[in-house]
C-alpha cells in the first residue's frame, strides 16, 4: 500500500548519499586551477559540495511530509529516528567525499567505477523493496550495507511495520565513522600527491 510514498521515502536519502559522494569525487580535479591558485584548506571543495547536497536534500523533505500526508499516512513515534539518520548520513557521506576526492586525483578510473558501484548499490539497498522481504543469511548479509538501516529510519516514521534493530543502526554507525576517519585521514595523508596532480 502507499508505494508512491513507500518510493520516495526511500529514494530522497539515497539520492541525496548518490549525488553528493558522486559529485565531490570530481571537485578537486574539476577545480584544479582554482586550488592551485589559491591558498585555501583543500578539503573546502568537497565538503561545500557535500554541504549544497544537504541543503537540497532537506528543501526535499517537506515534500515528501505533504506527499505521505497527501495520502493519508501520519508520522508515528518513529519519528525520533530521522535526526539519528541524518546525522549518520552526514558523517558517512563527507567521509566518503574526502576520501574518494583526494583518490580520485591519483587514480583517474575512480569515478567511472563508482557510477557502476553506485547503480550496484541502488539495489542492494531497500529502496525499491521492504527488508522484510529478505531471511535468514541474506537477510545477515544484507544489513552489513550501512545505508539499510539509514532507508529503514527513515521508512519507519511513515510505515511503522517497518522494524528498526538496534543492531542494524549500529552498523549503520560503524560504517559512518569508518568511512569519515578513513575519508580524513587519506586525505590528509595524500594532499601533498594531489597537489602534485593538480
Amino acid at each position: 500500500q502507499h508505494y508512491v510514498v513507500f518510493i520516495a521515502v526511500g529514494l530522497i536519502p539515497f539520492q541525496w548519499f548518490r549525488q553528493s559522494v558522486n559529485g565531490a569525487t570530481g571537485v578537486l580535479t574539476g577545480n584544479g586551477r582554482l586550488i592551485s591558485s589559491i591558498s585555501l584548506p583543500r578539503e573546502m571543495y568537497p565538503l561545500a559540495f557535500v554541504l549544497m547536497k544537504t541543503i537540497e536534500f532537506l528543501i526535499t523533505l517537506p515534500i515528501v511530509v505533504a506527499l505521505a500526508l497527501a495520502y493519508g499516512l501520519h508520522p508515528n513515534s518513529n519519528a525520533i529516528y530521522l535526526p539519528l539518520a541524518f546525522i549518520i548520513e552526514l558523517v558517512m557521506i563527507t567521509g566518503l567525499a574526502l576520501l574518494l576526492s583526494s583518490l580520485n586525483t591519483l587514480f583517474k578510473d575512480i569515478d567511472r567505477a563508482l557510477g557502476v558501484v553506485m547503480r550496484l548499490l541502488f539495489y542492494l539497498t531497500p529502496v525499491l523493496y521492504p527488508t522484510s522481504r529478505l531471511h535468514g543469511k541474506i537477510r545477515e548479509i544484507y544489513n552489513l550495507n550501512p545505508m539499510v538501516g539509514i532507508i529503514d529510519m527513515h521508512r519507519s516514521v511513515w510505515f511503522p511495520k517497518t522494524v528498526v534493530s538496534p543492531h542494524v543502526i549500529l552498523i549503520s554507525a560503524i560504517g559512518a565513522i569508518v568511512a569519515f576517519v578513513a575519508g580524513w585521514a587519506t586525505f590528509i595523508r595524500v594532499e601533498p600527491s594531489v597537489l602534485k596532480e593538480l
